[in-house]
């Protein structure tokens, strides 16, 4: 997939984003905690940002940072697991895996946490 391709991708997610809700790009750029320049170059598909204003713009999406790379990338994501084969993979990861998953659990309930607090 061609890094240009991508960028066009993200700058049409974008600007759906802002349309909905009627957003300037200074909005955006305090949303996702970036530049009013950078967000302008998202929205021009002219740069393409780093992986933690990705994993922004997937939450403000509503989507997953997995589910946005695959719109990206023009791919489709496997289909979902249940909880229980989660929870099976869980339990058979080695350590060092099973670390990184609970870091993400642990990242992810304080954004719950805070989002409940704020509202």
């Amino acid at each position: 997939m061609s890094q240009q391709l991508r960028k066009e991708r993200l700058s049409q997610l974008l600007i759906d984003y802002c349309g909905e809700r009627n957003l300037s790009g200074n909005k955006l750029a305090k949303e996702l905690k970036v530049s009013p320049t950078s967000a302008q170059a998202y929205l021009d598909g002219v740069t393409f940002p780093g992986e933690e204003t990705r994993q922004r713009i997937a939450d403000l999406l509503n989507i997953t940072y997995e589910e946005l790379s695959a719109k990206l990338d023009d791919q489709i994501l496997s289909a979902e697991i249940s909880v229980d084969e989660i929870c099976q993979e869980v339990r058979a990861m080695k350590l060092e895996d099973f670390l990184q998953v609970y870091r993400a659990v642990v990242e992810r309930a304080g954004l719950e946490i805070g989002d409940r607090l704020k509202a």
